[in-house]
């Protein structure tokens, strides 16, 4: 029950009333049950006293005529009323000598016996009425009201003289208590059922009114504060009035207001730092000491191929390590722990896992974001990751941008001018073609046919040039691997001439064709036959083959050079590594971008390396014919 009341104020409130209303009703009814009874005492004296009077006039009458039966008659009777339970006189010596019952004739009442006192009324010490609650000589509890009967003048014959004897004898009433508790008890129930009935309804008005001037409106408030805790922050309360309640309503709309401006301005800024952060082309995660991702930017989620959602509330192991633990700092290098320890930002290659399961080559800057939290100063990490594929890919437009550039130079400076000198050329052809046959004009024209023979040699290696600068194909086409590899050979022809290299090439009869780019093909095998020249700066044996072999086409290029270490062969396909042999410091990317493009295409490159004795690189791709 208590629980039950406790739910709602207005059964607090209500309750609380009842209860005091009960106790104030319980003490006033207690008080006017005691006025009661004592009101019926006095009411039952006086009418004792008005029965005393008529049957002293009776008695006086009788004991002039000496009427003594008349007077035992009236006793009689009187004890029979309704209401009475007995009646007798007492002598002035207590002696009774009229009753309504017979056995009590003749008995004597002790002068000094409480509660009747009639020694008190002989000795006059007390001549007026009075009642009180007794159990009478029959064991009933009565309500007696003792009168005494006064001297007077008329009977001072028989009595003697009134100042000795003031009394001439005292009558007894008994009432019966039963009736009397009765009518009390019936009174005191109505009352008490009055007082009920009052408390009732002044409950129910005091339910009503807490209802709607307090419940109602603090409900409303109560409901509006649950809304704008759920995030519907334009939840207001009807504010009417000047009382306490209005005054409060006022408040919290106010309040809510002012929470909601800062609410969207906390938002609004935010927005700004997730769009601030989604600028970066790097992918952006910010690590909590737990290990879990608390930020992240979309080139993150890019990287990854997956949702905000899914990357949020993870830990960083998991998301891009596809781990159940935290990586072991004695295995690989974890920012998390190892910032958490010295506190210094930290640049570092490793590999995450994208939500495909394919590897991934990553740089990650790490550095700490120091805040405070829950009153205690934490320190989270910021991530920055790059995806080495992706920057391959924008070094590889890069070069080959650069390659355009040098390649429409050239158009420029020597295609053009070459096509004058051809076009001239065949001009002086058709004008000596007719003099041929005369002396001296046949050995001029087999002279200029060679020259034109040359010209056009120099227009083909520059188109061969040309096809080296065309970006990549959106989509993949069929390419002829044997066709690149005598292109790129031809242009590295004079630079084997000038550093002693001596090419060697072996080609399958049949066709070598894959599905890639061209543009691509002609980077891998630029790049590769680049590198085996570097390896060789004094000369030396460079050995070219292309072969047709379950359904994949096989390129290996094989030099005499001066070969890996093997410390740094397991870096040689990592971004920016570079050791090229004849000292000149590379940008570390041409193997990597080989390799890059091969695993687009399903391929795979492989190089295996001794010091002093050479370096074999080989290609593998999916023939097209199958």
């Amino acid at each position: 029950m208590r629980e039950w009341i406790d739910r709602h104020l207005n059964r607090k409130i209500t309750a609380g009333v009842v209860a005091v209303l009960l106790v104030v009703s319980t003490v006033f009814l207690t008080m006017i049950v005691g006025l009661y009874k004592a009101q019926l005492e006095e009411e039952r004296s006086k009418a004792s006293e008005q029965v005393n009077r008529l049957l002293q006039a009776s008695l006086e009458n009788a004991m002039l005529k000496r009427d003594l039966p008349g007077l035992r008659t009236i006793v009689k009777r009187l004890g029979e009323l309704d209401g009475i339970s007995g009646a007798m006189i007492l002598n002035p010596r207590g002696e009774v000598r009229f009753a309504d019952h017979d056995e009590l004739l003749g008995r004597r009442f002790d002068a000094s016996s409480a509660p009747t006192c009639t020694g008190c009324h002989h000795e006059g010490e007390r001549s007026d009425a009075f009642t009180l609650f007794m159990t009478n000589e029959r064991g009933q509890e009565v309500l007696r009201s003792v009168n005494p009967v006064r001297n007077r003048e008329v009977c001072v014959g028989c009595h003697g003289p009134v100042t000795k004897n003031p009394v001439n004898g005292i009558l007894f009433i008994d009432f019966a208590a039963e009736n009397i508790r009765n009518q009390a008890i019936y009174s005191t129930m109505l009352l008490s059922g009055a007082g009920g009935f009052v408390i009732v309804l002044t409950a129910l008005a005091i339910w009503l009114l807490m209802h709607r001037v307090v419940l109602a409106r603090l409900s409303s408030l109560a409901h509006a504060s649950q809304s704008f805790s759920e995030g519907r922050l334009d939840e207001r309360v009807a504010a009417k009035g000047g009382d306490e309640i209005a005054r409060l309503g006022r408040a919290f709309n106010d309040m809510a207001s002012r929470l909601s401006a800062m609410v969207a301005e906390l938002r609004e800024k935010d927005v700004f730092q997730q769009s601030l952060i989604d600028a970066n082309p790097d992918g952006i995660r910010v690590i909590g000491e737990d290990f879990t991702i608390v930020q992240v930017n979309q080139s993150y989620c890019d990287q990854l191929g997956i949702r905000p959602d899914e990357a949020l509330g993870i830990p960083c192991y998991r998301s891009s390590h596809g781990r159940d633990a935290p990586c072991p700092p004695t295995v690989s290098t974890c920012p998390v722990t190892q910032i958490a320890q010295t506190g210094v930002p930290l640049t570092m290659i490793d590999d995450h896992v994208r939500g495909d399961g394919s590897d991934m080559r990553v740089e990650v800057s790490a550095a700490p974001l120091r805040i405070s939290k829950d009153g205690r100063e934490r320190t989270w990490v910021v991530e920055a990751i790059r995806d080495l594929g992706r920057e391959l890919e924008l070094s590889q437009e890069h070069r080959l941008s650069d390659i355009g550039r040098l390649a429409t130079g050239v158009a420029h400076e020597v295609y053009n001018p070459l096509m004058s000198v051809r076009m001239g050329l065949q001009s002086i052809l058709r004008i000596a073609g007719p003099r041929e046959a005369e002396e001296g004009w046949s050995e001029i024209i087999t002279y200029l046919k060679t020259v034109e023979t040359e010209i056009d040699d120099c227009v083909d290696v520059t188109k061969r040039l040309l096809s080296l600068s065309f970006p990549p194909s959106k989509n993949a086409e069929l390419v002829d691997f044997k066709a690149i590899i005598r292109d790129v050979i031809s242009l590295l022809e004079y630079e084997a001439r000038k550093t002693g290299v001596r090419i060697e090439s072996d080609f399958e009869k049949r066709p070598c064709r894959v599905i890639a780019t061209d543009s691509e093909i002609r980077t891998i095998v630029l790049n590769i036959l680049q590198n085996a020249f570097h390896a060789m700066p004094d000369g030396g044996r460079l050995e070219i083959d292309c072969q047709l072999s379950d359904r994949r086409i096989v390129f290996t290029v094989t030099d005499s050079g001066l070969g890996v270490d093997p410390a740094d062969q397991p870096y040689l396909f990592d971004p920016f590594f570079s050791r090229r042999a004849d000292g000149v410091k590379g940008t570390g990317l041409g193997l990597s971008i080989c390799k890059a493009i091969a695993e687009r295409y399903h391929g795979d490159i492989e190089l295996h390396s001794r010091v002093g004795q050479g370096t074999r690189v080989t290609v593998v791709f999916p023939s097209a014919d199958d």
